[in-house]
């Protein structure tokens, strides 16, 4: 099963908002939000990007600056369905493309990813981004989440 990576558009919100996988929505609650909430502040704030196969969209990422600390640096997000584990091994060989996309105009990368998702923190790894090597307590709820981090230099 092929897909295709398209500009996000915010017909593609709620369709994805009503299927994220389990892991995805644990991590959008540790934040205090609502998965529609969440999907809607980041394509909001920046620009994202979906996959897409033949049932329509299966996941999204997007990058949005970081204004309340530094502009030249971006906040880079994905969320996805369980269909993601159709297309794992195309998302696997794009990814450095992928993230070499979200970098385009900041100098650093950084965001946080809860330490639970545990397939989202391998994407991560997979796609070049340092992560750090303990979890630190965040949130309404004090759960573990893992700082990550890319330089535009690397």
């Amino acid at each position: 099963m092929t897909y295709t990576i398209r500009q996000a558009a915010r017909e593609d919100i709620p369709v994805l908002a009503r299927c994220l996988r389990l892991a995805d929505q644990q991590e959008i609650e540790a934040h205090g939000h609502e998965p529609l909430e969440a999907l809607y502040r980041g394509y909001d704030t920046g620009p994202s990007w979906v996959g897409v196969d033949e049932h329509g969209p299966w996941g999204i990422f997007g990058v949005s600056p970081w204004v309340d600390f530094n502009p030249s640096w971006g906040v880079p997000w994905m969320l996805t369905t369980g269909r993601m584990r159709h297309h794992s091994r195309q998302f696997l060989r794009e990814s450095r493309a992928h993230r070499k996309l979200l970098q385009e105009g900041y100098d650093t990368l950084f965001n946080i990813v809860d330490a639970r998702n545990t397939d989202h923190i391998r994407w991560i790894k997979w796609a070049g981004f340092e992560v750090a090597s303990e979890p630190f307590i965040y949130g309404p709820f004090d759960m573990p989440f893992y700082q990550f981090w890319s330089h535009a230099n690397v």
